[in-house]
Parts: structure tokens; C-alpha cells; sequence
């Protein structure tokens, strides 16, 4: 006669996280009905002989499964021991739905179930087809934080095969969607918007008509014919600094974007070049071709951002900066972690930016970062009209209408 009777709760819930929640796909597949419930789990109750045999483990088992939590979720059946007469022992755990599996495997998986099921609900909300996908794609919705996920639920509804009338991603009219979205998270935008339409093959940008990001190190853009002919006609090219700095181009208006990426959110601007993705390689600012310009930086909401206007500044006093002021900042709240602080001022901001950085600095670290991408792509071109627009009033370095 076997002695290998009698599971314990710890050992019941270990197995099933090994095999339900360890292994993704039996996970995701209980999430999606392919995996069927209920799940009945046997306990492996002893019979009256082997109960007598080993008084001590069989008042273990019992007390043990009498202590657990979910006692719902307990088959009790009668078992005759000579000596102590019928005892009612437990012989199976019957769960049935992923709401009661979760619970049982501990307090981690229960949150995760709380979450995914609460988000499954808003993407079902947008479309009944997304319900389903949110169980497929559990795991890549979970690993969304949760302000980034209810941008998500605001983007689908968004999304319509061919916007994207062939200019870049980030150049997409959404509303409350920061213009790095869809970049960042295309894998999981792609398979909830082919939920919802036949994407017939294509991938998320084919669909909406987008331009992929191109690569390089410093971008320019023309803005306008004008300047896109001095380009050779194309719509960017990529540059090292020394490269830029022994060009001459012939335009009034120069915008420097810090990062390369929010450049293919910019429209058309008359007589304006873009350079972007310079980050710290500002050197080039000595060209005298670009002292004949009217200049702008837009940088991050950060330290940094601020260190490379002061630095950008050495090589050309008057730089205006764009949308890193107190308005821009509390427009947006999608501030972020920032891992680590610039140089101190250089006595070279004016006073309201100034302000806003240590209004910034006087934040919790985490919310420290207001970054360009995060920016609404309908905010920066009304801004960088309003920019292009303006009469500079070199003595406050700020524009005018």
C-alpha cells in the first residue's frame, strides 16, 4: 500500500503556478477558454487504513486544508477510520473561472488578474473584439503602465487605415496621444488595431500609410521647397557636426530640436530648416552660416534640456527656445523619471526658464522629465506657428506677436 497520499496546500499551489501561471501559454490560454475550466485538482485524501497508519501526517492534512482561505473552492467526502469512525476529509480543489484560479495561486497573480481584467473590460468597451485580444495579449497589455495604457485606450478609437497619407509615424493627428506613442508601443497597437480591422497581411504602418523612422546621426529637415532644394530635394539627410558646420544653407529660420525623433512631427514651416538629434554636438552653432538665422532649441522639460540651451547659447546668445516654458509644462502631465541631473545653470536662461527648471527640480524624481515625444503633435505645430510667427525681442530673448 502507497504512502503517497495526502497533498498540502503549499504543494497544490506550487504545481499550479508551475504549470498554470509559470508557463505563459497555459496562462494566457485559461485567459481564452482554450484552456477550459473547471479546473478540478485532486487532493489525494487517504483511504481509513493509510489514515490510521499515519495518525500524525493525516491530522496535518486535515488541519492544514481546514486553515486554507479558499474553502469554496473544497470538495469535502466521508472516509471511515476504524477507531475514530467516519471523518470528513477533504478530496478536491474545484476552481471555476481565471478570477478563482488567481486567487489560489497567491496575491501577486490576484493583482495581475485585477488589473488585466479591469483593462480588458476599457478595450472591450471600444470594441467587443478586443476582449478577446486582451487575453491573447495579456502580458504585453500588462506591461504597460497604467497612464500608458489609458493613452492606448484613447489612441485606438483614433487609428483609420491610410491617415498617415505617407508622412512620417510621429507626424500622425492625434489627440492626447503623445507623438512617441505609437512608436514605442507598436507592437502591441498593431495587435489589438488587427482585432479590430483586416490588416490582410500588412504591418500597423503599411495600414495607416506612415513613413518609418529613418536612421542617421544629425537630421535636417527643410521645412519648405525653398530650403528642400538646397537638400537635394529629399525629405531628410543625415549629417556628422564637422559635415554640418561646413554647410551653408539659406533659409531665415532655424529650428534645433534636441532629439531626432520629435522632428518628424514638424509640418511645413516657410523658410525654416530643422536640425534635430544633435543632443550635446553643438559646435557646428559657430557656422557663420547660422548667425545670419533666427534660431530656435526645443528640447526636453529637463535638466539636460536645459544645459544644452545654455550650451547652444555660448555659440549664439539669441537662440530662442520653443516650448520649454511654464505653459508647455503644465499643458502636459506626462512628466517621467529623470536618472540623472545636468550641470547647474549657467547664468546663460532667461528668467521664466529659469523658473521652470527649478520648478521642475522642486518635483519628486520621478516626475522630473517632461520629454518631447510625450507632446501632442497638434500642441507643437500650433507652437512652432506661433514661434515662426513672432517678432524676437533679442533683449529677453522672447518672442512677440
Amino acid at each position: 500500500m502507497t504512502d503517497r497520499w495526502g497533498l498540502l496546500p503549499d504543494e497544490v499551489i506550487g504545481r499550479l503556478r508551475a504549470r498554470e501561471w509559470a508557463n505563459r501559454s497555459n496562462w494566457r490560454a485559461r485567459l481564452t477558454g482554450e484552456r477550459a475550466f473547471p479546473l478540478r485538482v485532486p487532493l489525494h485524501p487517504p483511504s481509513g487504513p493509510q489514515a490510521a497508519s499515519d495518525m500524525p501526517k493525516f491530522q496535518a492534512f486535515v488541519h492544514q486544508w481546514r486553515l486554507f482561505r479558499q474553502q469554496a473552492a473544497l470538495q469535502w467526502s466521508s472516509v471511515t477510520i476504524r477507531g475514530f469512525g467516519a471523518q470528513e476529509l477533504p478530496s478536491h480543489l474545484t476552481l471555476h473561472n481565471a478570477a478563482d484560479l488567481a486567487v489560489i495561486l497567491g496575491d501577486d497573480v490576484a493583482a495581475f488578474y485585477t488589473e488585466w481584467a479591469d483593462r480588458a473590460r476599457h478595450l472591450s468597451a471600444i470594441a467587443p473584439e478586443l476582449g478577446n485580444a486582451a487575453a491573447h495579449n495579456c502580458f504585453d497589455l500588462m506591461a504597460l503602465l497604467r497612464p500608458d495604457f489609458d493613452e492606448l485606450c484613447c489612441l485606438l478609437p483614433q487609428l483609420a487605415q491610410g491617415m498617415g497619407r505617407s508622412g512620417y509615424v510621429r507626424a500622425l493627428a492625434l489627440q492626447g496621444v503623445g507623438t512617441k506613442f505609437v512608436e514605442s508601443n507598436r507592437v502591441i497597437v498593431q495587435q489589438l488595431i488587427g482585432a479590430i480591422h483586416a490588416l490582410d497581411g500588412r504591418d500597423l504602418y503599411h495600414w495607416l500609410d506612415v513613413t518609418r523612422k529613418p536612421s542617421g546621426t544629425i537630421a535636417l529637415r527643410g521645412l519648405c521647397d525653398a530650403v528642400r532644394k538646397q537638400l537635394a530635394n529629399l525629405r531628410t539627410i543625415w549629417v556628422d557636426g564637422d559635415e554640418l558646420a561646413s554647410l551653408t544653407v539659406d533659409a531665415t529660420h532655424l529650428l534645433i530640436i534636441e532629439n531626432e525623433q520629435p522632428a518628424y512631427v514638424v509640418q511645413d514651416l516657410a523658410n525654416t530648416l530643422v536640425v534635430a538629434g544633435c543632443g550635446y554636438q553643438l559646435n557646428w552653432l559657430s557656422a557663420s552660416w547660422v548667425g545670419r538665422m533666427t534660431i530656435g532649441y526645443w528640447g526636453d522639460l529637463d535638466s539636460h534640456g536645459f544645459d544644452m540651451l545654455e550650451l547652444a547659447r555660448e555659440y549664439q546668445p539669441m537662440i530662442q527656445s520653443v516650448m520649454m516654458d511654464r505653459e508647455t509644462l503644465e499643458l502636459h502631465s506626462q512628466a517621467s523619471h529623470e536618472r540623472s541631473g545636468a550641470t547647474p545653470p549657467r547664468g546663460r536662461l532667461t528668467a521664466e526658464e529659469l523658473s521652470v527648471l527649478q520648478c521642475l527640480q522642486a518635483r519628486p524624481i520621478e516626475r522630473r522629465r517632461l520629454e518631447q515625444e510625450k507632446l501632442p503633435a497638434q500642441f507643437v505645430q500650433g507652437r512652432l506657428a506661433r514661434w515662426r510667427a513672432c517678432h524676437f525681442d533679442p533683449t529677453t530673448r522672447v518672442g512677440r506677436p
